[in-house]
């Protein structure tokens, strides 16, 4: 399984919500159109699939893939009524499934937030994992213009947050028509090796 078609299908929890939630999504065009019986799209906004997790309690999220192999997905777990962050990149191999990794991000150079995320195994890949994002987090999230995420005084992925605020929108727009009762669904290089600044895998110190 590729790494885009990996983190895009991953449920960012427990090892046996993880076990449980095998999905399969398929990178890049052929995403939206991935038929894995766990997760239906709802959407696409401002290049971003919405989509719909069945084991998250049928949780509505966010999803993009970007240019620098980074994959971010943001969205709802309703069973645990908490909002989680999930990302990666494959140059990441460094990073241990279950060992926690002290991030910092910093919104348009202004908002700045820290937090340990926990690796996460998933197929191939392991995954940096974030429960019960805090609302100003999810607020920065979706109306600020760029993401800068470090680790141990190093960047390790600069992102783009264009269209966030319309995503997430739908995202919430998403949940509140599952919360309604609707059940259709609508188509529509590794920081964490600890290496020293500007290596491709900076996890692997």
């Amino acid at each position: 399984m590729s790494f885009i078609r990996t983190i895009l299908a991953a449920s960012p929890l427990t090892a046996s919500t993880l076990a449980a939630s095998a999905l399969a999504l398929a990178a890049s065009a052929t995403m939206a159109s991935a038929a894995d019986p766990q997760t239906a799209a709802w959407g696409n906004v401002g290049g971003w699939q919405i989509r719909v997790d069945r084991t998250m309690g049928n949780g509505c999220f966010a999803l993009q893939a970007y240019r620098d192999g980074t994959g971010v997905r943001l969205g709802f777990n309703m069973s645990r009524k908490i909002v989680y962050l999930l990302f990666g990149n494959p140059n990441w191999r460094s990073i241990e499934a279950g060992k926690l990794y002290r991030l910092d991000f910093v919104f348009d150079d202004t908002a700045r937030y820290s937090g340990d995320l926990r690796g996460v195994q998933f197929g191939d890949y392991v995954f940096l994992d974030g429960d019960n994002l805090s609302y100003n987090f999810t607020r920065d999230f979706m109306q600020r213009s760029t993401l800068r995420i470090s680790y141990r005084g190093a960047q390790i992925s600069y992102l783009s947050l264009h269209n966030t605020y319309a995503a997430l929108s739908e995202v919430i727009h998403c949940q509140q028509e599952m919360a309604g009762g609707g059940s259709q669904y609508r188509n529509t290089a590794n920081p964490f090796s600890g290496a020293s600044p500007g290596r491709v895998d900076p996890f692997s110190r």
